[in-house]
């Protein structure tokens, strides 16, 4: 395949812009923009989100407990996050407290994060129940820790820091 030049590239979106316009008229023009003097500025404003619109929920956790959530290949973690939210949003799910390593224990687990993009509106009604939860429960409530309380439960799996 050849090397596209800049000229080429302009060309190709300029022709996908044209066949988009009769079934998606907005996407057409979001190319328009992009394609406009100085257009590629607005790719710099603010990052996009998904096709879906559903942010990132970014779930920091021991490498290990990522790796065993992520080899159960066959589940749906987005899934699980959003059936966490809504359990507890209902008073159906009551999270366990963080556990952290004590103070200069040696604890040497390396923390990584597990990406899920869960439903906009259920991440946001449970940050807004928030600071609520935090005061009942003694430890500061996030979505993540939520999330990652739900997946460790659901999954059967344990650790020393979550």
């Amino acid at each position: 395949m050849a090397r596209s030049t800049s000229e080429s590239i302009r060309a190709r979106l300029v022709v996908a812009s044209d066949k988009l316009r009769p079934t998606d008229p907005l996407l057409a023009d979001a190319l328009d923009e992009v394609l406009a003097p100085r257009g590629w500025e607005l790719l710099k404003l603010k990052p996009a989100t998904r096709s879906g619109g559903n942010p990132n929920l970014a779930i920091p956790m021991p490498r290990d407990v990522r790796e065993q959530l992520k080899a159960l290949a066959s589940e749906s973690l987005t899934a699980d996050v959003n059936e966490a939210f809504t359990a507890f949003l209902a008073g159906k799910f009551v999270p366990d407290a963080p556990v952290r390593a004590r103070r200069n224990s040696g604890a040497t687990a390396e923390t990584v994060n597990l990406n899920v993009t869960p439903d906009r509106d259920l991440m946001q009604q449970v940050k807004d129940i928030a600071p609520e939860r935090t005061q009942e429960y003694g430890w500061t409530v996030t979505p993540a820790r939520v999330a990652a309380a739900y997946l460790l439960q659901k999954h059967n799996i344990t650790t020393a820091k979550a």
